[in-house]
């Protein structure tokens, strides 16, 4: 039998959209979570702050973006999962509300940067 032809009673999959936001959140939430780290570290442990166009400040900004990114591409999959027919949305719905909160977290720690300096 094909997909379209499953029977009622059959187990349902995940939604692959949902798998796909859930493991994009993971990864990327614990790369970007690592740069906030990495780039406070630096900011406390150089003399006089960081040099904003130092390779190691430029790095990290560059991998923050591109996790944020990945953040917001997590998300759409997210929603996109909860919506696919007869299939699981667990992974769907944590994907979703992860990328979420950790988009919503981001930018408010990135607007507490900007009002302190």
């Amino acid at each position: 039998m094909n997909d379209l032809q499953t029977p009622a009673d059959a187990p349902l999959k995940h939604s692959g959209p949902g798998v796909a936001s859930f493991v994009l959140v993971v990864f990327f939430g614990l790369l970007l979570l690592a740069m906030f780290g990495y780039a406070g570290y630096l900011e406390l442990n150089t003399p006089g702050g960081v040099d904003e166009e130092s390779v190691e400040a430029i790095v990290a900004g560059m991998v923050m973006i591109f996790s944020i990114a990945a953040m917001f591409v997590a998300f759409v999959l997210g929603v996109i999962g909860l919506f696919v027919g007869r299939r699981k949305r667990l992974f769907a719905w944590l994907g979703a509300a992860m990328s979420g909160l950790l988009l919503l977290f981001t930018f408010l720690i990135f607007a507490l940067g900007m009002a302190q300096g």
